[in-house]
């Protein structure tokens, strides 16, 4: 596949439109040759995906609800084994979703200690009705800690996914320059690219993923300014390039010698001879 081909698929995938200005561009500027479909293409479209794909993937799905569930038996086993023996307990765990069947079973337990007019059975009845409030409460908000964790560990996921893909572009950009040094230019301008964000971190400012713009690290929401204007990404990398010196200089133009007439006349014996027998015919005339 063309490595144009396979930018434009991620970045269909991504959101962003086709008719997009900014990805026509960009897909035009990357060089045109051909990338392996088995070790490049395939790995970067089955293994990476977008967020609205991995809320839909059952894998994920799966292991996220099963690491919630197993929270949960972690609260309800121990109440379970209060009035369940340890072989009724095993046996809930060989069937199909367990977590919802030791629920139903504490439900029917306290139901059996309703209908109870056992002055004992009520006291346990209260008892296990206390236990089993609490236990609900912990199991709520441990299942609301679960999903903020594993929400932002998808967006930890995401913003990485994004700022990998914004570096790329930075490295294409040294890439697709003439002017440099080799130096520059190896790593496949990763080594570039690191100096960008030191740059970034001297003169106090840092990149929004988001929209591509230059801002403030103290106040992201603000735009940064560079020799009194809004810097931009070409400005960033620019002045890194030639802070550490990865433009190539321009040769010095050959200097060349001229020689003046009068000059080559006044080393000329012949030609002074001749301008001196000139000035005698002149004398002669007038006298």
């Amino acid at each position: 596949m063309k490595l144009k081909d396979l930018f434009k698929k991620m970045a269909l995938r991504a959101g962003i439109a086709e008719t997009d200005a900014n990805l026509v561009a960009t897909i035009e500027a990357i060089p045109d040759f051909e990338v392996n479909d088995d070790t490049v293409v395939k790995p970067l479209t089955t293994n990476l995906i977008t967020e609205s794909e991995a809320e839909n993937k059952p894998t994920i799905k799966t292991k996220f609800t099963a690491q919630a569930l197993n929270g949960v038996d972690a609260v309800i086993d121990p109440v379970l084994a209060e009035f369940m023996s340890e072989e009724e307990i095993a046996q809930f765990k060989k069937e199909e979703k367990p977590t919802f069947k030791k629920l139903n079973k504490l439900s029917e337990k306290l139901k059996e200690l309703k209908v109870s007019s056992k002055p004992a059975d009520k006291n346990e009845l209260n008892n296990l009705q206390k236990q089993y409030n609490d236990e609900i409460a912990k199991l709520k908000t441990q299942i609301t800690q679960t999903i903020q964790d594993k929400d932002k560990e998808i967006d930890d996921i995401r913003k990485t996914h994004k700022r990998e893909r914004f570096d790329d572009g930075l490295a294409r950009k040294v890439l697709n320059r003439k002017d440099l040094v080799d130096f520059a230019t190896q790593k496949e301008g990763r080594r570039v690219v690191a100096d960008v964000y030191d740059t970034l971190k001297e003169i106090g400012a840092q990149f929004d993923y988001e929209t591509g713009k230059v801002v403030q690290a103290g106040d992201p929401s603000l735009e940064f300014f560079l020799d009194n204007k809004k810097a931009s990404i070409d400005d960033i990398i620019n002045k890194t390039l030639a802070d550490n010196n990865y433009v190539k200089k321009s040769d010095p133009a050959p200097k060349s010698e001229i020689v003046i007439e009068q000059e080559k006349n006044r080393q000329d014996p012949k030609s002074n001879h001749a301008v001196n027998k000139n000035l005698s015919r002149l004398k002669e005339d007038e006298e």
